[in-house]
């Protein structure tokens, strides 16, 4: 009667073992894009020329662009170029905890980054199964709302 017992609890502690392993194989292991993620630009309008040299400057959130934390100096080089855009890829990802300009100086535009808000959504469904992120939902370049999940600017 015992041996009964002992094989009726090793059967089910393998099948719950195998439950588990199945389980969580149906998990898609995709990539969610998020806002640790934020490691580019996208420049919409805009020519190489007037994208010829940038500089980035950090702020503290809600501080009105007042004291510099830090700032970056960026040349052609760090961008890809298409039909559509022009991409910037950051030496320093943003970070929604602080508001951002950034300054086209052959131009003389700036284009202020504020009011970031993020939505924690789940990715990687699968039965029984998904991971948890936050996806940019919004943020403001010079006052207006921009609905994109990454970081856009139009001329």
């Amino acid at each position: 009667m015992k041996k009964t017992k002992i094989k009726t609890l090793i059967t089910g502690i393998l099948f719950s073992l195998i439950s588990i392993l199945v389980f969580n194989s149906c998990c898609t292991k995709k990539y969610c894009y998020g806002v640790d993620d934020l490691d580019n630009i996208s420049f919409y309008g805009f020519s190489q020329q007037d994208l010829d040299s940038i500089v980035i400057k950090k702020y503290n959130k809600n501080t009105n662009f007042q004291h510099i934390l830090d700032s970056v100096f960026i040349e052609p080089e760090h961008f890809i170029s298409n039909n559509e855009y022009e991409m910037l890829y950051l030496t320093d990802n943003f970070v929604i905890d602080y508001d951002y300009e950034v300054e086209l100086l052959s131009t003389g535009q700036v284009y202020a980054f504020t009011d970031f808000t993020v939505e924690k959504k789940k990715c990687n469904k699968g039965f029984l199964c998904f991971d948890y992120f936050e996806s940019l939902e919004s943020y403001k370049v010079n006052g207006e709302k921009q609905t994109d999940s990454y970081l856009r600017i139009n001329k």
